[in-house]
């Protein structure tokens, strides 16, 4: 029975990426260079997006200055692999945080991630809602006591009752904060603009939430992952195309703009559901009125991602995922400095 769930599983996200991405060969646009702060770099992520995040901050803290994780779990939870990775969705009582920074300390000092110094007075911002059935809340405290081990400057939500998703406020995409919306995309309405107070911790009070009802009127733009791949993006279960989001103010080199890079869940990837993850979960509303340019990568289904998991437990290499020589952290690595002008 449990073969023929994986199969028609596979069967179904075929046919739901064929109508999201009806011409998969034609290339797309080359990602590029915008006038950005390469001081405001920061990363999220909701679910394996969420793991996606912390991990990519680790790696990369020198030079990301924040991380908003919903529903996700600490650096280095999957580190062993699937059962790992199980363990820390479902018992996260079991996770030894100490270990996981003995591992960080261990990776830093080779050089396989920068040094975790820099993550002191870096920006997190953690939701977990306590109704998440999939991701067990106790993972968010995980979460904040690793992260407060080095000193991190950390803001968190803990009392909402939402199930596993991207909390929204009111915007008509959400289904009910409580409940697992796979049909909406893991977008949950709950009175909260999960995006909103995000940004807010990360970028500061200045931040500004958009109006009831406001929809983002920038550009959401196509662009070649190919290219940041030594090999097919498919072998890392990454897409050919990613999508970048352009606010008005931001589309010349009028204006210096922030950055940030937001990582969708697994089954939310482009060609599952669309433009949904950047559409619909207030990201770009936020963007649009706090002059934000926001990245989103995209990982595709494959053999060893069916559902389009980022991969925060191994599938990609046991030996390098977690560090700056995995594929996916590579490869947008390079995105990032493709956006801020860096060779």
């Amino acid at each position: 029975m449990g073969c023929l769930i994986q199969i028609g599983l596979l069967l179904t996200l075929s046919v739901l990426a064929c109508q999201a991405n009806p011409h998969p060969f034609l290339i797309p646009p080359r990602l590029q260079t915008y006038n950005v702060d390469p001081n405001s770099l920061t990363v999220s992520g909701i679910s394996s997006g969420g793991a996606f995040a912390t991990q990519y901050h680790f790696i990369y803290s020198s030079e990301v200055k924040g991380a908003g994780i919903f529903a996700g779990g600490p650096y280095l939870c999957g580190y062993g692999g699937p059962i790992d990775a199980a363990a820390c969705m479902l018992t996260p009582s079991l996770i030894s945080v100490p270990w996981l920074i003995s591992e960080a300390n261990i990776l830093a000092a080779a050089n396989q991630i920068q040094p975790v110094r820099h993550l002191a007075d870096s920006k997190v911002y953690i939701f977990h809602g306590f109704l998440d059935t999939v991701v067990d809340p106790l993972g968010g405290r995980k979460i904040e006591t690793m992260y407060k081990h080095y000193g991190a400057n950390i803001a968190h939500e803990f009392d909402i009752g939402a199930g596993h998703g991207q909390p929204v406020d009111g915007n008509g995409f959400g289904g009910p904060c409580g409940q697992l919306n796979i049909l909406h995309g893991f977008v949950n309405e709950c009175g909260y603009n999960g995006a909103y107070e995000m940004f807010r911790h990360m970028y500061g009070e200045d931040i500004v939430r958009p109006e009831p009802g406001f929809v983002a009127d920038g550009e959401l733009l196509d662009f070649n992952q190919g290219e940041f791949f030594a090999i097919d993006p498919i072998v890392a279960s990454m897409a050919y195309k990613g999508l970048i989001y352009v606010p008005k103010a931001c589309k010349d080199w009028s204006k210096r703009c922030r950055f940030h890079v937001a990582f969708h869940g697994c089954m939310a990837n482009e060609h599952i559901v669309g433009e949904g993850f950047a559409t619909k979960t207030q990201y770009n509303d936020v963007a649009e009125v706090n002059d934000i340019i926001v990245m989103y990568p995209q990982t595709t289904s494959t053999l060893i991602s069916p559902v389009g998991c980022w991969d925060w437990f191994g599938y990609t290499g046991l030996a390098s995922f977690a560090t700056k020589w995995g594929n996916q952290p590579a490869a947008v690595h390079k995105m990032t400095k493709r956006v801020m002008g860096i060779n």
